[in-house]
Parts: structure tokens; sequence; C-alpha cells
């Protein structure tokens, strides 16, 4: 069954999107917004609490990727990997089942339940 919570960043609990918020599912099964994501491999790289987190992003990506929650990690370097991370089967089930509120700037979500019948 498919939950709300599954087409949300668990870091910021945006919706996930085409643009901003891709659906990013890394090898250990985690997802995250590409946008979320980038953000942290950014602090990864350079922790400084400075740090512009929108400048110099080629050279903050390049290099290992790894995961915030696990052990997973790759050398490979993130733009070469990013879309063979993209959670299409996450993005199909959004588009399939998003509307838009008709009094609301805001999405809903289709669900099934026997209860509201």
């Amino acid at each position: 069954m498919n939950t709300f919570r599954n087409y949300t960043c668990p870091t910021c609990f945006e919706h996930f999107d085409l643009e901003t918020h891709l659906p990013l599912r890394l090898v250990c099964n985690h997802i995250y917004c590409s946008s979320c994501y980038e953000k942290y491999l950014s602090l990864y790289k350079d922790p400084s609490p400075n740090k512009d987190l929108s400048s110099n992003k080629d050279s903050s990506l390049n290099g290992q990727v790894n995961c915030p929650e696990s052990d997973w990690y790759t050398l490979e370097s993130y733009d070469d990997i990013k879309s063979a991370l993209i959670a299409h089967n996450i993005i199909e089930e959004i588009n399939n089942f998003q509307l838009k509120c008709s009094r609301h700037d805001e999405l809903t979500f289709y669900f099934n339940s026997e209860l509201l019948l």
C-alpha cells in the first residue's frame, strides 16, 4: 500500500517532483530528493558552516558518493550516476495519482479506502 510519505522527501518533507525535488533511490534503498542529497554531498565534501551550497556545485560533487544513513558508497561521480539513481517508479506513481486541489494550490493524492464508501 502506498502512503503519502512515499511521495515526500524524508529530510525536507517536500513533495517529490520532476524539477527541484527529483526522487533519488540509492543502492541501499534510501530515498532522498535531489535537492537535499546535493546539499548533503556539498556539506560532506566541505563541512565549513559558511559554505554557500548553491555555488561551486561541480567541484563539490566529484569523487565519492555515499549514503547519509548507511555505509554504501561509490567512487563514481554524482553527475555520472544521477540518472541511474532516479526512482522512476515513484515518478510514475506521482504522475498517475496526483491532482490539484480545486480550492487550493496544493497537490492531493488519490487513495482507495473502503471507509469512505
